[in-house]
């Protein structure tokens, strides 16, 4: 999904950064209309992680300078937008005003003026970083972003999976040819009644790859012990999961916040010691600025290792691309909630095969996970080899639902065509004995 920048007939302003540190616009609470309610200890409390800021400064830089916005999303059914109105499932509406990827690119559009300006966005509904890190390339084309931000804090649990995924997910946009800043989103669901979420896998990875986290969480979590439940609550849905309309301006304040005190930074550093060329050659940064280095190595491996970290390239094929293509089935069909497509079956013995290529001989199945819905077991395989294939399960524990990649095989098939089967098995740990199951779409390296 793109959606395109406005024009401005006023042109932008050679001296935005002076303007910003002249007219006093670098206060605790710029751009926080909810700062009266909170205070400004509060509001820095939502930067969760700073980090060094070079990437946003230097991509801030390049906007500064006249060249166009570039926003990209990668997140869940929170971060997607379709046109003002949240598109998800039947039953919620988050406004006139949009979520907060439409009111941060509406601030970019009126800061920085321009033609070019786009928004992509490749955020699915009930998606997490093990799903992204595989298949965000397959929603939007973010090879020329300039700024991205990850939202998955509610998606992705506190786990070492998501760590290692979300570790995936950053090196892949950090390796794009626009060299992007990326910025990490993090909310959190009520619903769930604990501080831990996925903001705690990110941080790491956060920390490590100097990516900033600005944190809703943070910000609002320890409230429910100080204040009134009902005024924490007022920014979420009734589903106490997702953020309402409140939550996303609310979030969307925080992001342009922290913008504008990076903005605010860099006209400060310009003020004491002013650029050679002007406020809008990229001089304005320091040397170390212009070249950002990517650790060689994963952060799960030794310092030393003389192999450098590569992240594989995968090919997704999704319900929701209909680039998932069904070569035979018996007892499955499409199955649609909101902008959630899967290709589900319920009875045992309902089968299907998908035609898929693989290159390094790796294939992984995106399904449904929950703890709803009366999930059930499916037995995968690749070609003739069933006996070698692996068992699958819809059912989880956990008291939220995902479409996560699920691994069959790891580099050990030929590369070229192959024919994926699944089958649904009697077996089932749905207390009900649901055989229901929901594909997502399938991942090959």
């Amino acid at each position: 999904m793109t959606r395109r920048g406005t024009y401005s007939s006023s042109s932008l302003s050679s001296s935005i950064l002076t303007d910003l540190w002249k007219w006093g616009k670098c206060n605790p609470c710029q751009g926080v209309a909810t700062c009266s309610e909170f205070g400004p200890a509060e509001i820095r409390r939502s930067v969760a992680h700073a980090g060094s800021g070079v990437r946003l400064r230097r991509a801030l830089q390049k906007m500064v300078g006249g060249q166009a916005v570039r926003m990209g999303v990668v997140g869940g059914e929170s971060a997607r937008w379709n046109g003002g109105v949240w598109d998800g499932a039947p039953g919620f509406f988050f406004g006139r005003l949009g979520i907060w990827s439409k009111l941060v690119f509406d601030h970019f559009n009126v800061t920085f003026p321009h033609p070019g300006n786009t928004l992509d966005s490749a955020a699915q509904p009930a998606t997490d970083s093990i799903y992204h890190a595989s298949c965000y390339d397959d929603h939007a084309n973010l090879s020329e972003a300039n700024i991205i931000f990850i939202e998955l804090g509610i998606n992705d649990a506190w786990r070492l999976p998501s760590t290692r995924s979300s570790e995936t997910l950053v090196r892949r946009l950090l390796e794009l040819p626009e060299q992007p800043a990326v910025v990490f989103l993090e909310n959190f669901a009520p619903k769930s009644g604990v501080f831990g979420t996925g903001q705690d896998a990110h941080s790491i990875v956060a920390s490590y790859y100097d990516i900033p986290i600005i944190s809703v969480r943070d910000m609002l979590y320890f409230n429910l012990f100080t204040k009134s439940s009902d005024s924490v609550l007022s920014y979420f849905a009734s589903d106490q999961q997702h953020p309402n309309e409140r939550g996303h301006r609310l979030g969307a304040e925080l992001v342009i916040h922290y913008i504008q005190q990076t903005l605010c930074g860099m006209a400060h550093d310009q003020a004491v010691t002013p650029p050679p060329h002007g406020l809008t050659s990229l001089s304005a940064l320091r040397p170390e600025e212009l070249s950002i280095v990517i650790p060689p190595v994963s952060l799960f491996s030794p310092r030393h290792s003389s192999a450098t970290t590569r992240v594989a390239r995968p090919r997704c094929y999704t319900m929701v691309s209909g680039s998932l293509k069904v070569v035979n089935s018996t007892g499955w069909s499409d199955y649609t909630y909101g902008k959630k497509k899967y290709l589900e079956a319920t009875a045992v013995g309902a089968s299907v095969t998908f035609s898929i290529k693989t290159e390094a001989g790796g294939v992984s199945i995106t399904h449904l996970s929950s703890s709803q819905y009366g999930l059930g077991k499916a037995w995968c395989w690749v070609d003739n080899d069933e006996a070698l294939g692996k068992l699958f399960n819809g059912w989880s524990p956990l008291n939220f639902s995902t479409a996560t990649n699920h691994p069959l095989r790891t580099n050990v098939m030929p590369p070229g065509q192959h024919n994926l089967t699944c089958r649904i098995v009697q077996a089932s740990d749905d207390l009900n004995g649901g055989h229901r199951f929901r594909i997502w779409g399938v991942a090959t390296t």
